[in-house]
């Protein structure tokens, strides 16, 4: 089979392909979440040096093989890292958000943002 990218979800002989996303990002997760809780140590080890994960003996012989998968997850997609670089990128600081907010906020109330407008102010 070509090696390329198509636009059309079928191959030249009229074959269903696989969308990328689960060929690229979804079948090495679980690939290597099968290593972990099979006990196939030998495939998770060679899967953890192609992917520069380093873990200490203690951790891949754990007893409990889903705490070495959390493990392993947490070196591979460290998510909370990732969530809190993507609201510090896209989240505005709160003195620029204050004036815009604090108006959403009080539109409601008796409170008049135009007879306390020093109060916004920082």
């Amino acid at each position: 089979k070509a090696r390329r990218w198509v636009t059309t979800g079928f191959d030249a002989d009229g074959g269903t392909l696989r969308r990328t996303f689960c060929q690229f990002c979804l079948e090495p997760i679980y690939q290597l979440s099968d290593a972990a809780l099979g006990g196939n140590a030998d495939k998770l080890h060679k899967m953890l040096v192609a992917l520069g994960i380093d873990l200490s003996e203690a951790e891949l012989s754990m007893p409990n093989k889903a705490d070495t998968l959390a493990i392993v997850m947490k070196k591979f997609l460290p998510f909370t890292d990732t969530v809190l670089g993507v609201a510090s990128a896209h989240l505005p600081s709160p003195r620029v958000a204050q004036p815009y907010r604090a108006e959403l906020l009080l539109k409601s109330s008796r409170w008049q943002l135009s007879d306390n407008a020093d109060l916004l102010k920082a």
